[in-house]
């Protein structure tokens, strides 16, 4: 288990590619959701497969609100509304919920549903450019 704000994410780069609108598919509007206090994630509109999302919750220790770590769902195309959930181990529960659609391997968007004041940065007017 990690702790203090150490996270597994998946290897990819924040930063935009030059032609976003170029290649095989497209990424539309995301929704966030939490599904109960152990799991959230969400979806994204689109089409694949060089539009993807996770799901993702930043899970907090019940023991020590300074313990916490973020878990991915798998990895969709965009369009695929089965979503990505990711679940927060036994004695954690979920702090924020929400969604980072990609775009040939670039972060386009992160949107998030559920926090509180501790992870205002997580989504920071929840889109990278």
């Amino acid at each position: 288990m990690l702790a203090h704000g150490l996270a597994l994410a998946p290897a990819r780069s924040l930063a935009r590619p030059e032609a976003a609108s170029a290649g095989s598919g497209w990424l539309g509007t995301c929704y966030a959701m939490q599904g109960d206090a152990n799991n959230g994630g969400g979806w994204c509109d689109g089409n694949g497969p060089d539009a993807t999302y996770f799901g993702f919750a930043v899970c907090v220790s019940y023991d020590d609100y300074w313990t916490w770590y973020k878990a991915y769902g798998v990895e969709r195309w965009a369009g695929d509304r089965r979503g990505s959930y990711a679940s927060c181990a036994t004695g954690y529960y979920v702090e924020r919920t929400g969604v980072e659609a990609w775009f040939y391997g670039y972060m386009q968007v992160r949107i998030c549903d559920v926090g509180g004041w501790l992870w205002y940065e997580e989504c920071p007017g929840n889109v990278y450019t």
